[in-house]
Parts: structure tokens; C-alpha cells; sequence
């Protein structure tokens, strides 16, 4: 027996259902489940989210060390390129990219990527050269550790704490622009479920059934909002006394 429809199935005949036992927060305008919907949207966005997260820190960290750890060119390069992807206003940019490629999953990761990894290099290039003239470091190069291996063993360790408040934030605003994609169609597309697609297509019956819109801007609003938190609080944590 299962304990949620499926989001897809379509059920006219019973189109803005109330809430009940057999559609615990309704149907939409095509007869669609709103509580299977919504949480399979709501799992899509988080995955978008993780997604970027990791593609993001994958490009950002590396980048972030080399240009603290070596100085000179490499890190004057760096920084341009970082302040000039910084100069386009981010959501204008992941909307012409998410344009550009055609809506999709995939599309949204790639467009959300490309402007994340500026926050992790900044990050990680401040602490690296916070670190560079620590003893502990100087005595691993004098010892001839591997420079790979100092930055593994010993710099990415002592970054961690802002690392991990960067995340968090990075995610919370990766959901927030994947909703804002999907609501302008250039999202996850449709039938599929993504919080933004929902509140789109509520608005549309806003003044018939304005559950449609409260039950997805809720759960956005929620998890932003605990993510900032919990980010706030790990950078109170992690504060130097």
C-alpha cells in the first residue's frame, strides 16, 4: 500500500480536493497530491542544492589555497576573475546562463555552479594567508612534506569552521535561486515538482485555493531560514575569542 500518491498522477475529476485522509494537503488544479508534490519538490530542491554545494567547493577551495599559498600572479589572476564574476549580479547571471542552456536539473546546476565558487576561493585564499607564516607550516616544508600534503593535512583543516558557514550559506541561497528559476520556467520543468514550479502554477488559483502557494513558500521559507540559523550560530561558534 502506499502512503503517498504520485506526484504526477492526474486526477481531474477531484481538482482542489480539501485536505483529507486520502490527500492529506489536498490536490491541485489537475488533481495532483499537494503533500506528494511537495515533498518530492522539496527533495529536488535540496538535491540541486547539495549538488551545487559540492560542485561549488570543488572549484572554490582548490582555487582559494593555491592563490593564498603561492602569492604573486597566480593569485592576482584569480582574484580578477573572481571580481569579475562578482560584478555581474548573481541571479541576472544564473538566469541568462539557465536561458542560454534550456531548462533542466542538470541546466540549473551547471548555471548555479558557475557563480558559487567565488565565496569558498575568497574564504580559503583569507585564511591561507593567515596560515602561510604559521610555524607549524614552515616546519612541514622544512621537512620536506609534500606541498599537496601540507595543504590536506594541515590547511584545510584549520579553515574548516568558515568553510562549513560558507556551505550552509551557499545552499540556502541555492535554494532560493533554484526556486526563483523554476517559478520563471527556467527550472526543473514541469510536470516534475520543484517548490518554485508549485508556487507558479498557485498563482495562477491563488484566490480558489491559496494552500497551493502557502504550503510551497512555507517550506522554502523554512529552510532558508533554518539554514541561516544554523549558520549563524557555527560562525558564533567558530569566532576567535
Amino acid at each position: 500500500m502506499m502512503l503517498l500518491a504520485d506526484p504526477l498522477a492526474l486526477d481531474i475529476a477531484h481538482a482542489f480536493a480539501v485536505a483529507g485522509p486520502g490527500h492529506w494537503l489536498g490536490t491541485d488544479d489537475l488533481g495532483r497530491d499537494v503533500l506528494a508534490r511537495l515533498l518530492d519538490g522539496t527533495l529536488s530542491t535540496l538535491l540541486v542544492a547539495a549538488v551545487v554545494l559540492v560542485e561549488t567547493a570543488i572549484i572554490g577551495i582548490p582555487l582559494g589555497i593555491a592563490a593564498g599559498w603561492h602569492g604573486g600572479w597566480a593569485d592576482t589572476l584569480l582574484s580578477k576573475l573572481a571580481e569579475v564574476v562578482l560584478s555581474f549580479p548573481g541571479l541576472l547571471l544564473a538566469l541568462a546562463l539557465a536561458a542560454l542552456v534550456g531548462p533542466g536539473m542538470g541546466n540549473v546546476m551547471v548555471a548555479l555552479g558557475v557563480l558559487g565558487w567565488v565565496g569558498f576561493f575568497r574564504i580559503t585564499r583569507v585564511q591561507v594567508m593567515a596560515l602561510r607564516g604559521q610555524p607549524f607550516l614552515q616546519a612541514a616544508q622544512l621537512a620536506g612534506v609534500p606541498t599537496y600534503e601540507i595543504w590536506w593535512r594541515h590547511v584545510l583543516p584549520n579553515c574548516l569552521g568558515p568553510l562549513l558557514v560558507q556551505a550552509l550559506l551557499v545552499a540556502a541561497g541555492t535554494m532560493v535561486a533554484e526556486s526563483g528559476l523554476s517559478f520563471l520556467g527556467l527550472g526543473i520543468p514541469a510536470p516534475y515538482p520543484s517548490l518554485g514550479g508549485m508556487l507558479r502554477d498557485g498563482m495562477r488559483d491563488v484566490l480558489v485555493a491559496p494552500a497551493l502557494v502557502v504550503w510551497p513558500g512555507v517550506v522554502l521559507f523554512g529552510l532558508t531560514v533554518g539554514m541561516n540559523v544554523l549558520a549563524d550560530g557555527l560562525r558564533q561558534r567558530f569566532r576567535p575569542v
